[in-house]
Order: C-alpha cells, then sequence, then structure tokens
C-alpha cells in the first residue's frame, strides 16, 4: 500500500469537497472531534482506514521479526552463516557488507556510522591494559611519525567497550554456552582522512506502539534479544547498572556528548555522518523549543522565578 499516494487522493477529494459543500466549513476550525462526532462521511471513511493502516504498521509480523526469528532456531558455525541473514533482507547495502565485511576500510566505517557510533573516542593516552608496542602498528602508520607523535597529533581513535567488563554473559538457555567480552581496539586515521582498524509529542506520538511490540517481542523474556544476544536476560541490566554510572545530564546533550569523546571536529574526523546528521537534528529540535518556551517566557528572569523550572533544575 502507496501511503503517500492514499494520502495524496484524501488530499484531492477533501479540497474539492471543501469547495463543493458549504458543510465542510465547519472542518476548517480544526476542533479535536470524537470519532462519534464526525459527521461527515469523508471524514469518517478516513479515520477508518487510518486506523487500518495503522494497526497493519504495529503489527510485530509486518515488521519482519517473526520471520527473522526463525533464522536463530539453528545453531551458526561459520561467519559465513550470517548470510542466512540477508536472505530475506536484502539491499545494497547489507550484500556490500557481507562481500566487504573483512576489509580494514569497512571495519572503520563500521565504528563510525555503524550500529553502534557512540563509543568511538579520541585517544590520547593508551590504557594500561592495552599493551601495544611501537612495532605492532609501524606498518600501518603511513604519516612516518611513531605510535606516540600520531597520538599526539590527534590522528588515533579508541573504541573501548569497558561497560561489558566482568558482565555475565546471557544464560537463558541452559544448553546454550554464550561468550560476552569487552573489546577494545584502536583506530588510526591515515592521511587520506579514514579510519581503520513534552513539547515534543506531536514528533514522537508513533513510539509509543511501536515500543510496546519491541518489550512483547524483542526484550521480553525468551524473546529475538535474548536468544540472540550474550547480553540478552539478566546481562543487560548489569550493562545499564555500568553505563550508569558515567552516566550524566551532559550525555543527554548532543555536542557536549560528541565534545567529550573528542569527536566533535569535523576537520579532525570527517565522514562521521552520526555527528553529522545528529547535529541537524539537534539544533532543528532545539530551534523549535526555543520557538515554543519563547511563547511563555519573555525573559530569563521569568524562567528564574518559575519554581517548578528551578524544582526540576535541582533534581537534575
Amino acid at each position: 500500500m502507496d501511503l503517500k499516494l492514499q494520502n495524496e487522493d484524501f488530499d484531492k477529494d477533501y479540497g474539492d469537497l471543501c469547495a463543493e459543500d458549504d458543510e465542510m466549513d465547519a472542518v476548517h476550525a480544526s476542533e479535536g472531534q470524537l470519532p462519534l462526532g464526525d459527521k461527515i462521511s469523508l471524514l469518517k471513511n478516513h479515520r477508518h482506514k487510518e486506523l487500518e493502516t495503522r494497526q497493519q504498521l504495529f503489527r510485530i509480523e509486518n515488521l519482519g521479526l517473526n520471520e527473522l526469528m526463525k533464522l536463530f532456531h539453528s545453531s551458526w558455525t561459520d561467519i559465513a552463516d550470517f548470510g542466512k541473514i540477508f536472505m530475506e533482507i536484502k539491499n545494497t547495502v547489507s550484500e556490500y557488507v557481507m562481500q566487504n565485511w573483512n576489509e580494514d576500510f569497512l571495519f572503520g566505517y563500521q565504528f563510525l556510522n555503524g550500529s553502534n557510533p557512540v563509543m568511538i573516542s579520541k585517544c590520547m593516552n593508551l590504557p594500561d591494559k592495552f599493551a601495544i608496542t611501537q612495532e605492532m602498528v609501524e606498518g600501518s602508520l603511513d604519516r612516518g611519525r611513531s605510535l606516540q607523535e600520531e597520538l599526539k597529533a590527534g590522528n588515533i581513535y579508541i573504541a573501548d567497550n569497558a561497560v561489558l567488563e566482568g558482565v555475565q554473559a546471557n544464560a537463558t538457555d541452559p544448553n546454550t554456552q554464550q561468550y560476552l567480552a569487552a573489546p577494545f581496539c584502536l583506530l588510526y586515521k591515515t592521511s587520506q582522512n579514514e579510519i581503520i582498524p513534552e513539547l515534543l509529542i506531536p514528533h514522537v506520538h508513533l513510539t509509543i506502539a511501536i515500543n510496546t511490540a519491541a518489550r512483547e517481542q524483542l526484550i521480553c523474556e525468551s524473546g529475538l534479544f535474548d536468544k540472540a544476544n550474550s547480553t540478552g536476560g539478566s546481562a543487560i541490566g548489569k550493562v545499564i547498572q555500568k553505563a550508569m554510572q558515567t552516566f550524566t545530564y551532559k550525555s543527554l546533550c548532543f555536542p557536549e556528548a560528541m565534545k567529550a569523546r573528542g569527536v566533535d571536529n569535523k576537520e579532525d574526523l570527517p565522514n562521521y555522518y552520526y555527528r553529522d546528521d545528529g547535529m541537524m537534528i539537534w539544533e532543528a529540535v532545539k530551534s523549535f523549543v526555543f520557538d515554543v518556551v519563547k511563547i511563555y517566557y519573555g525573559s530569563d528572569e521569568t524562567v528564574q522565578e518559575d519554581k517548578e523550572i528551578q524544582a526540576f533544575v535541582q533534581d537534575v
């Protein structure tokens, strides 16, 4: 079903009817109506179609998750088995990744624009537990500098999953031994700039249903997350507890989070689209919220005198 075309058809019919029928003048007031209050057949039919469309969208089987779960019913013994995931979910990007996943350039790219682009940070000093020497990386440093010189120049990045250290792996299935490591790796920016090894309710009104489906199908006990991930079961709770130890209010502020990891400068770390796109979204949301707040608060003094806001600030 092409929802875009369907909506365009509705807009056309709606506009024609407005021009021909004086009864539609009542609609222009934009007053909220209960379903029983709709007297215009076109609006009643549209409401019914919209409900059916959303019901179909929110059914978990239409997200392909039931079919995806079938892929985890048998054991995987080889890296090539990951190809099973793409039997039904094929696109240009997924096929390219499958063909080049073991190349250095793509491995590094995943830390910038892969499924978890928030772990990479600039490395100025090597961790004590990272036993790496100049001899180990000399062949990868293309500027003729030593590892220490590259560290000082800001060309070394690190992805450290220390939050997983000490967390017991998922034990949902007593017949399956799962493993959970706390890996970390250094990533070198080459000379070619490649990385190798309430206000918002209208904008989030569809997330409640999809989150409900996720709780019931994905992260529930014995759900897809439990079956497919070593951090499933009780392990995810431990990971969240450890992550909260370093969580601050600034962690929620996108520019501050980028700056804290040393990845805020586009010249230092180009092609980091998570940062670039995220900053555009941040600025758009900031502009929207600022304009709305300005309607109710004309000055900084008004904000300072608002006891509820000040109480919220104190809580934070």
